[in-house]
């Protein structure tokens, strides 16, 4: 992947991928979430991958359920 290949998008135009057979404990969540806090770089080096035409994540979706934790914990909405 290029940084060409990286965009932005509106977090509420993402969606989860229903099928993620990736579970994670309430403990790993919480560790994902405070190390998403004290490294936001981190979401530069692993982004959350998405499939461009029907916005479903192929890749993130704890990094993406923990950013929308972390939202709602700083009062503010993302989507």
């Amino acid at each position: 992947m290029s940084k060409n290949d990286i965009k932005k998008l509106i977090f509420g135009s993402v969606r989860l991928n229903e099928r993620n057979p990736r579970k994670i404990t309430p403990e790993a969540f919480r560790h994902l979430t405070r190390s998403i806090l004290e490294l936001p770089k981190m979401l530069e080096l692993r982004p959350i991958v998405i499939d461009k035409d029907t916005r479903v994540i192929f890749g993130g979706n704890m990094r993406y359920r923990a950013l929308m934790e972390i939202a709602k914990l700083d009062g503010k909405q993302l989507y």
